[in-house]
């Protein structure tokens, strides 16, 4: 029987913990007012979650290397001065976490969301505690800069035993890492998302967290 120590709950942070939506549209709206560049894109059809140049490149797939830079550039200085706090969290989220915590489970967090703004959402929602480390998608070097990547580093720096552990997100990209390195998955449907088109049966989905499902939660770690 493996360790409990070597087990974890590992979650994604955009659309799993948290909405932060309205911040980031906000400031790609800026980026792209402000240095005169077309927005192809209705904003309510972007796909929040993927790393920052793939969701600039939905945007507008006609701009140059160089407007990406620039637009990367303005964006990580408005997102992380003043859109990063403009955050929601799911309901139940808060509960699920304390109780995962209280029940001394290893918890983390695997994001495509980058440091600085990840840890400035976690202070102001004062969850820090309630995670073992924070893995985002620029705080290594990795040979490819993917989920599933992060999510490999995770488990091998940490010492985990990936088939006793969970990954939780809300995409199927989120689905495609966790079966990548062998980690149990949950969907987390909270928002619109491409989860549902994927056949249920090999993953569990949630789309609330009420006690009974946060038990369902708890219940499917301790089972691992």
């Amino acid at each position: 029987m493996n360790s409990f120590f070597s087990k974890a709950i590992i979650f994604d942070l955009d659309g799993t913990l948290i909405d932060s939506a309205e911040g980031i549209k906000q400031s790609i709206k800026n980026s792209f007012r402000n240095l005169n560049i077309d927005l192809e894109i209705d904003l309510n059809e972007l796909s929040i979650g993927p790393p920052l140049d793939e969701t600039l490149f939905q945007c507008n797939k006609k701009i140059s290397q160089k407007q990406l830079l620039d637009l990367r550039n303005f964006f990580i200085s408005d997102y992380d001065n003043h859109g990063c706090k403009k955050v929601t969290t799911f309901e139940g989220v808060e509960l699920l976490i304390k109780k995962l915590f209280n029940e001394n489970i290893n918890l983390f967090i695997a994001t495509n969301k980058r440091k600085i703004p990840t840890l400035k959402i976690l202070n102001h929602l004062d969850w820090t505690k309630f995670f073992k480390s924070v893995y985002c998608i620029d705080s290594f070097t990795l040979r490819e800069t993917n989920k599933s990547s992060l999510l490999k580093l995770l488990i091998n720096r940490e010492n985990l035993v990936a088939s006793s552990s969970i990954y939780v997100g809300d995409k199927l990209a989120d689905y495609k890492a966790a079966n990548d390195n062998n980690l149990f998955f949950i969907g987390a449907d909270f928002t619109d998302n491409d989860l549902k088109s994927k056949n249920k049966n090999n993953f569990k989905i949630v789309n609330n967290l009420q006690e009974k499902n946060i038990r369902e939660i708890l219940n499917c770690f301790l089972e691992l």
